[in-house]
C-alpha cells in the first residue's frame, strides 16, 4: 500500500555471492521507506504461515527457469573452464526448501546480514548530510557489526566461448543475439556507449528502422551494454517469429557491417551531437547512473562515475 501511495519501486535479486535490495521513490518519501526497508531486514517476526506460501513461489520461479525456451547473452559464459548455460543456478530443491524453517532464515540473518558485508549506495539530490543521517539511523545504527563474518566477493574471472549453442524452440517465439566483446577501459567504453545507444536505439536508431518499419520482421529489438566483472559485453537482440530468421539475420549483418566498414556520415555525426545537446538541456538520459549501478559497480571494483561525462562526450570525433 505505501509503494503505491508513494509511487515507490521495489525489487531485489540473488546471486551465488550477495543479496540486493533497491528501492526507487521520490526524494520526499526516501526517510519512510528507508525505515520500511530497515524494519524489514530487522525483523524478529516471521511468519510460518507466509514462508509456507513463499516456498511454493520460489518453486514456481524455479520450475520456471527450467523451462526458459530463451538464452540470456551472459548465458553463454565459461567460467573456470566450465560451461554456465543458465545465468540462474539452481540452488535448491522442493525437500531443501521444506527443511528450512523461519528459525532458520533468522539466524542465517543474523550471520550474515553486518554492516561489515552491507553496501548502501544512494543518488538522490537531497543534501549528502541529510541522507548520511538517514542510512546512519536506519541501517548502520541497527544491523550489528561482527568482523568475524565478514564476506569477501571474489572477482569472477569470465571468457566467451568461440562456439554456437542451439536450442530447440517450443514456441512461436525466436530470440537472436548478437555479441562482441567491449573495451577494457571502462571509462572510454561509457562514452562511446552513448554514442551506440543512439546509433543503434530508439525509434530512429539502424535497428528499428530497418528490422521493423522498412521490413516487418521484428516486433522488439535493441543494443545493449552488458558490465559483468571482469567482463563488458555489447550485445544486439532481436526478437521475431521463427519463419523470419534468416531474413532478420541479414538485415542484422548489413547494419553491422555497414557501420564496420563504412562508418558514420557527416549527417548522421551532427544529429548525434545535437541529440546531446538536447539531453543535456532537458537533463534527462544524460543521466546514466542509478542507486543499482552504483552498487555493482562498487561490489566488482569498477570505476563508479566517469568525471565530465558530458564534455567528453561532446568531443567525441567522427
Amino acid at each position: 500500500e505505501l509503494s503505491r501511495r508513494t509511487s515507490t519501486k521495489f525489487n531485489g535479486g540473488t546471486s551465488q555471492t550477495y543479496i540486493n535490495f533497491t528501492i526507487d521513490t521520490p526524494n520526499e518519501h526516501f526517510p519512510k521507506i528507508a525505515k520500511i526497508l530497515s524494519d524489514m531486514l530487522t525483523t524478529d517476526e516471521l511468519s510460518e504461515r507466509e514462508w509456507i506460501r513463499e516456498r511454493k513461489v520460489i518453486l514456481q520461479e524455479a520450475n520456471m527457469v527450467m523451462a526458459k525456451d530463451d538464452l540470456e547473452p551472459y548465458s553463454f559464459l565459461i567460467e573456470n573452464n566450465k560451461t554456465y548455460l543458465k545465468n540462474i543456478d539452481m540452488v535448491g530443491d522442493e525437500k531443501s526448501l521444506k527443511d528450512i524453517t523461519t528459525k532458520d532464515l533468522l539466524d542465517y540473518r543474523d550471520k550474515y546480514f553486518i554492516t561489515e558485508n552491507m553496501v548502501v549506495s544512494v543518488v538522490s539530490k537531497l543534501p549528502f548530510e541529510e541522507v548520511k543521517n538517514i542510512v546512519e539511523r536506519e541501517f548502520i545504527n541497527k544491523i550489528p557489526s561482527k568482523p568475524e563474518n565478514k564476506i569477501e566477493v571474489k572477482k569472477r574471472r569470465y571468457r566467451l566461448p568461440n562456439q554456437q549453442i542451439v536450442r530447440k524452440m517450443s514456441s512461436e517465439v525466436f530470440n537472436i543475439t548478437f555479441m562482441f566483446r567491449a573495451l577494457k577501459n571502462d571509462e572510454k567504453n561509457e562514452i562511446y556507449s552513448e554514442f551506440e545507444d543512439w546509433y543503434f536505439n530508439g525509434f530512429a536508431g539502424k535497428m528499428f528502422k530497418k528490422l521493423r518499419l522498412r521490413n516487418a520482421l521484428v516486433y522488439d529489438t535493441g543494443f545493449e551494454n552488458l558490465q559483468l566483472p571482469d567482463l563488458t559485453l555489447k550485445y544486439f537482440t532481436i526478437t521475431t517469429s521463427p519463419r523470419n530468421v534468416n531474413k532478420s539475420l541479414d538485415c542484422m549483418s548489413e547494419i553491422l557491417r555497414d557501420a564496420i566498414v563504412n562508418g558514420i556520415s557527416e549527417e548522421e555525426f551532427e544529429s548525434f551531437k545535437e541529440a546531446i545537446k538536447s539531453n543535456r538541456a532537458r537533463k534527462t538520459s544524460i543521466k546514466v547512473h542509478s542507486s543499482e549501478d552504483l552498487y555493482y559497480k562498487y561490489v566488482h571494483g569498477k570505476k563508479v562515475f566517469v568525471k565530465n561525462f558530458y564534455e567528453k562526450v561532446n568531443k567525441l570525433t567522427r
